[in-house]
């Protein structure tokens, strides 16, 4: 312990002589009289002493009020002239950060959704959550995600391939595990009529889980613009049509009348007269968008050729035509495997749009031997985008793609999927219900496309936890 008592020394105060208390008071009072006397026979002394003390006072208030960053006190000496100025406040803007999470289709063939029925208290449910639990802290740690539902809440009977119809019940396990949107459009949409597409929106609206691609009426919006922490994102979403005729459109094989085909967002690659239309009807959608405030357009595309590993030249027309619209982010599902990630370059102007042509699937029950895709139909992709709102812009930080794969386990004795990032799972496999080398022929297949396609060298690949 340092002993401060004798660390600092000072000098004593010199002794003072003592006065008498009559000898000050009346010194005091003199005082005081001389004073009363110079101000009220000197008014140029009064004047001086009031200016000073106006001064005093106004210079007090100004830095008070500088301080305050609101006004400044201005004074010309007269009390009824006094004037308050303000001063412009300067607000430093602070840049946004988000996060926004896409997957691929969700396709719920029957064996999926019976591996999750069981029996509660006499009912049967269908508990959808443990397909996601592996992924879902990715989802909902996101501050948005998106999906694409494949296929219908059409109702009893529920049915798998070709013509798909499931338990109302996936919808708030997906909002339970983060989800924010879903897309409904594709081409699986129409499989229970204008009725299952109809009463699918419904079920979406039931369980507050926002949807784009279709619409119950056709004066609805069938896109959204949601403001995502500050940040003012447009989303949309199309599908591909099947060929139809040249009175119809069609899905799936399925005709649309001409009042259910206004209620589906689709194009049609098949038919070059109607394609070029429906572009159009895309880029105006785009510019709309725009003009009611989205300061970043994300696309949600149904497209492309099944078990194909590459885009189509019609996908990768359409890629030129929305970069060069603006468009600063494409989704892409369908073809059920993975296909290329890339940047597209506009042709008039320096803007370049991110593009997942196809994130495969998400949940499904594709075997090894599926569509002839040797395993890809299991695999999938996450993507995870980092946007930024500047006081000037909003564009990309950074984008990565998490593999996924689908993986059978038996849950309190039924057969029953789990989606399970890849990395993740090789580190631990056990904890994740696989096994390692499992895991290692998913992630060398995935990343054999994306090696091939260039894509590796685009894109960041990275697990599920950074």
């Amino acid at each position: 312990m340092v002993n401060n008592k004798n660390q600092y020394s000072r000098k004593p105060y010199p002794r003072r002589r003592k006065h008498s208390g009559r000898s000050v008071a009346l010194a005091f009072t003199v005082v005081i009289l001389l004073f009363t006397a110079v101000i009220a026979f000197s008014p140029s002394f009064r004047d001086l002493l009031a200016s000073s003390l106006r001064s005093d006072v106004v210079e007090t208030d100004a830095v008070k009020s500088t301080s305050d960053a609101d006004h400044i006190t201005e004074s010309s000496g007269d009390p009824e002239t006094t004037t308050t100025t303000a001063v412009p406040t300067t607000t430093v803007f602070e840049d946004i950060d988000i996060e926004l999470v896409g997957t691929g289709d969700v396709l719920l063939h029957m064996p999926v959704i019976e591996g999750v029925r069981r029996s509660v208290d006499g009912e049967t449910v269908y508990q959808f959550e443990p397909v996601f639990k592996y992924v879902r802290e990715i989802i909902d740690s996101a501050d948005y995600s998106v999906f694409n539902f494949e296929g219908t809440l059409g109702g009893e009977p529920y049915s798998g391939y070709p013509m798909f119809s499931a338990p109302d019940d996936i919808i708030p396990a997906l909002k339970t595990v983060g989800f924010d949107l879903g897309s409904t459009v594709n081409n699986h949409s129409i499989d229970r009529g204008m009725d299952g597409l109809l009463r699918t929106i419904s079920v979406f609206e039931k369980f507050e889980m926002p949807n784009i691609g279709t619409k119950s009426d056709a004066e609805n919006k069938s896109y959204r613009i949601e403001d995502i922490n500050g940040i003012k994102i447009g989303f949309s979403s199309y599908t591909y049509e099947t060929i139809g005729t040249e009175q119809n459109r069609a899905l799936n094989g399925i005709t649309m009348s001409a009042d259910l085909a206004q209620l589906v967002d689709s194009f049609n690659p098949y038919r070059d007269n109607i394609f070029q239309e429906d572009i159009q009807e895309i880029l105006l959608r785009v510019e709309t968008m725009k003009k009611e405030g989205a300061e970043f357009i994300c696309m949600v595309m149904h497209w492309g050729d099944e078990y194909h590993v590459s885009s189509n030249p019609y996908q990768q027309s359409m890629a030129q035509k929305l970069a060069d619209a603006g468009v600063d982010l494409v989704i892409g599902h369908h073809p059920h495997v993975v296909q290329e990630i890339d940047f597209v370059k506009s042709a008039n102007s320096d803007h370049e749009m991110l593009i997942y042509y196809s994130l495969g699937n998400f949940i499904s029950n594709q075997y090894y031997d599926t569509g002839g895709a040797a395993g890809k139909g299991q695999d999938g992709l996450m993507a995870r985008i980092n946007i930024r709102k500047t006081e000037d812009d909003v564009f990309i930080t950074s984008a990565e793609y998490i593999p996924t794969h689908v993986v059978r386990v038996t849950a309190d004795g039924i057969a029953s999927h789990r989606v399970v990032p890849v990395l993740d799972a090789l580190e631990s496999p056990a904890e994740f219900e696989t096994t390692s080398d499992l895991m290692r022929t998913s992630l060398a297949r995935t990343s054999a496309i994306m090696e091939a396609n260039g894509s590796s060298e685009r894109i960041s690949l990275e697990a599920a936890g950074y």
